[in-house]
């Protein structure tokens, strides 16, 4: 169960013209809130359940056991991901050759490396299928490849790993390796 995140403490020396500030009644600290009245992004997503029905959604979520999350990160996605129960038809049966991004939701230079892998995706569309490999949900496919770092990029061709380039590297890097399999 998600909730809305409506409220942001931030410090009181922080000015944010387009949010109404106010502040928090008895806080020990110096903080104000700001509600954002459009701003929809963010959520509190609860990590255990809830025992008490008399408090409200937002209470209940808010409190210890909960985390923020950013649900605008996967509405963004150009390349699909991949598990281990599509690994097979996605990547080894396909018959064009096909570029696989490990990554983890926690890393930074994977982070760096999306809008690349993504730029690829559409300027190799039709010549090269690109996925994703999230390698804490599909720790399987990670293993059987040898995946130590990531982010690592490989290159499949006719069911087999044609290439290996490890971490966040230039565009110019994976369009040099992508050019050797077309």
């Amino acid at each position: 169960m998600a909730g809305v995140l409506e409220t942001l403490t931030v410090p009181r020396s922080a000015s944010l013209p387009s949010a109404s500030l106010a502040p928090i009644a008895g806080s020990p600290f110096s903080t104000i809130r700001v509600r954002f009245s459009e701003f929809r992004g963010l959520k509190i997503q609860s990590t255990r359940p809830s025992s008490s029905a008399s408090l409200s959604s937002n209470a209940r979520l808010a409190r210890r056991g909960s985390r923020i999350v950013c649900e605008a990160q996967d509405t963004a996605l150009v390349v699909p991901p991949v598990k281990d129960d599509t690994w097979q038809s996605l990547v080894l049966d396909c018959d064009s050759p096909v570029l696989v991004e490990f990554w983890a939701p926690w890393c930074g230079p994977c982070r760096i490396i999306h809008p690349v892998i993504d730029e690829l995706a559409k300027e190799y569309a039709g010549k090269l299928k690109c996925y994703k490999v999230n390698t804490d949900d599909s720790p399987g496919i990670a293993t059987k490849y040898g995946i130590r770092s990531i982010p690592t990029v490989m290159i499949f061709k006719n069911g087999e790993k044609k290439d290996t380039v490890i971490g966040a590297v230039p565009k110019q890097v994976l369009t040099t390796s992508i050019e050797k399999f077309l």
